[in-house]
């Protein structure tokens, strides 16, 4: 394979690994079975009431060369091959059904925020000789700490 050739292989495969998702595999990204995005894009249109030129507007947005004739052959991929991307589909989604969109399941924790910190051997061993004397957490001792610090000392533990 010429030179060329092949750095223009690796340009197309890099601008692609921007959309989210590996070029090195063989597995389908979507649909799993035949006639699925047509079911959603059809179910989404149904639904939401949108039309087949918002979508188009949408899916445009991100790929500029998308069309009404290349949405029909993404409706019918089992007869054309065509597919939506990955990203594509998830901006129509948010767009027209952000409820469908799995949300982020919420920290289970009174305290959810982390903080962290690296200490050297000696330092290390010292503070869990203290902890050990005093009998106090790692959680407790550094969050008293740092209320202390931001409280000027007023804040009293519990």
């Amino acid at each position: 394979m010429p030179k060329k050739s092949v750095t223009a292989l690796g340009q197309q495969q890099r601008s692609r690994e921007g959309d989210g998702y590996s070029t090195n595999t063989s597995m389908p990204i979507l649909p799993r079975t035949d006639g699925e995005v047509k079911g959603v894009l059809q179910k989404l249109c149904k639904e939401t009431g949108a039309s087949t030129k918002d979508m188009i507007e949408v899916v445009r947005a991100i790929y500029p060369k998308y069309d009404k004739t290349l949405h029909s052959k993404v409706e019918n991929g089992d007869k054309y091959g065509v597919q939506l991307r990955p990203r594509a589909m998830t901006a129509l989604i948010r767009r027209f059904a952000p409820e469908r969109l799995r949300a982020r399941k919420p920290e289970g924790r009174a305290k959810p925020y982390r903080i962290q910190a690296r200490l050297n051997r000696d330092a290390y061993g010292l503070l869990q000789q203290a902890l050990d004397r005093t009998g106090r957490t790692t959680q407790d001792y550094i969050e008293a700490l740092i209320l202390n610090d931001l409280t000027g000392g007023k804040h009293e533990q519990d």
